[in-house]
């Protein structure tokens, strides 16, 4: 059964500069953190550089909680820590990044979207018959798929 949220949606944001570690002559990428709590499962990265379009990654918001401080992730993103920062790697189809991001930066972030939904206290924030219920309005169906 949804219990409701301790309270209204709300935003957790940051902004940061990240190092090019994969290119070294590329000027820092600016990156903005976004994570809200209606969507507690989750956090999106946005990334760009002067004058081009940016990027937006989505990815578990416990990747990143876990990556600040052990290595965390397989597949397309993958992130730990390391001596001068913490390493964010993206893997895509179009190529591959690999990010040195500032380690006081995200993990506070991260510390702070976990004070916002503490883990394992998601679905507190969270209503999956409430999510399939908007769904089922947008495609003009009824409850039942109908």
């Amino acid at each position: 059964m949804f219990r409701s949220a301790i309270s209204a949606p709300r935003l957790v944001d940051a902004d940061t500069t990240m190092s090019l570690v994969s290119d070294p002559d590329t000027p820092f990428v600016e990156a903005e953190l976004r994570y809200f709590t209606n969507e507690p499962f989750s956090v999106r990265l946005s990334l760009s550089l002067a004058e081009s379009p940016s990027v937006e990654w989505v990815f578990a918001r416990e990747l990143l909680i876990q990556g600040v401080r052990l290595p965390a992730g397989q597949g397309d993103i993958q992130i730990y820590p390391i001596h001068e920062g913490v390493v964010i790697e993206l893997h895509s189809p179009d190529g591959e990044a690999q990010l040195l991001a500032d380690t006081t930066a995200l993990t506070g972030y991260a510390d702070a979207i976990e004070a916002a939904v503490p883990l394992g206290e998601e679905d507190r924030y969270f209503s999956l018959d409430a999510e399939l219920a908007d769904l089922a309005m947008l495609t003009g169906q009824d409850s039942n798929g109908h």
